[in-house]
């Protein structure tokens, strides 16, 4: 099974054009949080179709500069990792979104707590 693993695409989706035929080779691609920049569902929506139109299986993170919203549209969509594991053709794959506590105030920002809840 072939697995592209990447973050922080903040929107830029014509960046996935340009990887367009390694990504479409692939059997699984992991979003790792920062779909959008400071965005909430629409702008989410946009990014998973955009992976989509190369790689239709795919599982994503909220990342910290990502909006709270975020978070229940991935389960809605089904391919949230946000505080679970999944098994995926034998491979088992878990995770937790968004950042610790930083100075920057960003929407999704955890603490110690619900990082260990996660």
């Amino acid at each position: 099974m072939k697995i592209v693993s990447f973050g922080d695409v903040h929107m830029a989706t014509q960046n996935l054009a340009r990887m367009g035929e390694v990504l479409r080779d692939t059997d699984l691609i992991i979003v790792s949080g920062d779909l959008t920049n400071f965005g909430g569902v629409q702008d989410a929506r946009k990014v998973l179709d955009d992976i989509r139109h190369q790689c239709p299986r795919l599982l994503a993170l909220p990342g910290n500069l990502d909006r709270r919203e975020v978070t229940p549209f991935l389960e809605q969509e089904m391919v949230s990792l946000h505080g679970k594991g999944v098994v995926v053709d034998g491979v088992g794959i878990f995770g937790c979104g968004g950042s610790n506590i930083t100075p920057f105030n960003t929407p999704t920002e955890l603490t110690e707590d619900e990082i260990y809840e996660a």
